[in-house]
């Protein structure tokens, strides 16, 4: 039954790479036919892409510099969130969590979490150019790269 359990969560692991593989793909800008692009659009959860969400509308910013920090803050939100479900479970349930055992739940969201983060690190340094010879950011092209004040 662990093997089992094992081969489950291998696959399970696959499956989200491949997942945060089709977000990196999303990021290309390429024209996609309709039943690909759809898929894609639905991976983009995944990939930090908090435009979904509306967050902006909710904390009624549009700056570019707040959305990059949420999407960075992401992840700690995430292990701070689980780090704090595992001290209620040591407190409530007579089931004893180790700490190693969320150390080792951090490092399996960080190993899965691993493209996503790459990618958002690297979004401020993926620049394009105008017709006017400008380098803008592909993620907002309001912002100029090397020379904005954002």
């Amino acid at each position: 039954q662990r093997l089992t359990m094992v081969t489950i969560l291998i696959t399970l692991g696959q499956a989200f790479t491949v997942v945060q593989s089709m977000g990196a793909i999303r990021q290309l800008r390429i024209e996609f036919p309709q039943p690909a692009k759809a898929m894609l659009d639905a991976m983009s959860v995944v990939t930090l892409d908090l435009d979904i969400l509306r967050l902006p509308c909710l904390l009624q910013t549009g700056s570019p510099v707040t959305k990059f920090a949420m999407q960075l803050l992401t992840y700690p939100m995430i292990i701070i969130v689980l780090g704090s479900a595992g001290l209620i479970a040591r407190k409530v349930e007579a089931r004893h969590v180790s700490l190693d055992t969320m150390f080792n739940v951090n490092g399996v969201i960080l190993l899965a979490f691993f493209i996503t983060l790459t990618l958002t690190v690297l979004l401020p340094f993926q620049c394009m150019s105008n017709p006017n010879g400008s380098l803008v950011m592909m993620s907002n092209p309001g912002v100029t790269c090397w020379g904005s004040s954002e």
